[in-house]
């Protein structure tokens, strides 16, 4: 259990700083530009984007139960997961609006003890979200656009599936709050942001059609943060 949770943080780590590798590099290549030609850049009141992003997701409280009772026996490993997002950017000087629309997806694998057994399966889940950010330009120099951004993202989680045999198709819906930081190179778009729920998530398997007998009696009882780091184009 432990060497797994070791392995995520090492993975997770080595990406991010992978991340910020090439943002470094990206940024280095931006210095040699002259003064002149930020002075003539043209800064559009609208811009409209798309990106593709890698979801880390870590859990800050998470709990299975069987039959009301903890398990204490248990180990969660969080795989890396994907999302798509669509946004429109409302510049107003320093300060700009940035509504998104997003889809996601979060993969993990779950392993606990429970009557003298050992069970493991994995869980993927697919949401739907809505973001409402306001962000802070710190840099505006040119093709240059550094800025911090914040603000809310709504999860509408549609579909979670077990072990690819069986799933819940029992909707709920989650809203968390949203802070990280963007950069634009031209019409190239990074960002980093960092979600935390505001509420858990408690799922349970009985009201899974065609759950194994294995796991019925067991609810798992969940609170996500969310590390998030994308790239894509800015128009």
């Amino acid at each position: 259990m432990f060497s797994e949770k070791r392995n995520e943080k090492k993975e997770n780590t080595s990406l991010f700083m992978r991340f910020l590798l090439l943002i470094n590099i990206l940024f280095l290549m931006m210095l040699p530009v002259q003064g002149q030609q930020y002075l003539d850049y043209n800064y559009p009141v609208l811009n409209f984007g798309f990106r593709l992003g890698l979801n880390a997701l870590y859990n800050t409280n998470c709990n299975l139960y069987s039959e009301k009772t903890e398990l204490t026996n248990k180990s969660f490993l969080n795989e890396s997961g994907y999302d798509i997002n669509t946004f429109l950017r409302i510049n107003l000087d320093r300060i700009f609006m940035q509504p998104e629309l997003e889809w996601s997806l979060y993969r993990q694998k779950i392993s606990f003890s429970s009557e003298n057994s050992d069970k493991l399966f994995s869980m993927k889940t697919q949401a739907a979200k809505v973001n409402v950010l306001a962000g802070y330009y710190f840099t505006k120099n040119g093709p240059f656009l550094f800025s911090f951004i914040c603000g809310s993202s709504f999860h509408y989680y549609f579909n979670t599936s077990f072990n690819t045999s069986f799933q819940s198709k029992t909707p709920h819906f989650v809203p968390y709050g949203l802070a990280g930081f963007s950069i634009n190179i031209s019409n190239i778009y990074f960002d980093v942001r960092y979600g935390i729920s505001f509420f858990n998530t408690n799922i349970s398997f009985d009201e899974i059609p065609d759950i194994p007998e294995s796991l019925k009696g067991i609810s798992l009882d969940k609170k996500e943060n969310i590390l998030n780091f994308s790239c894509g184009l800015i128009f």
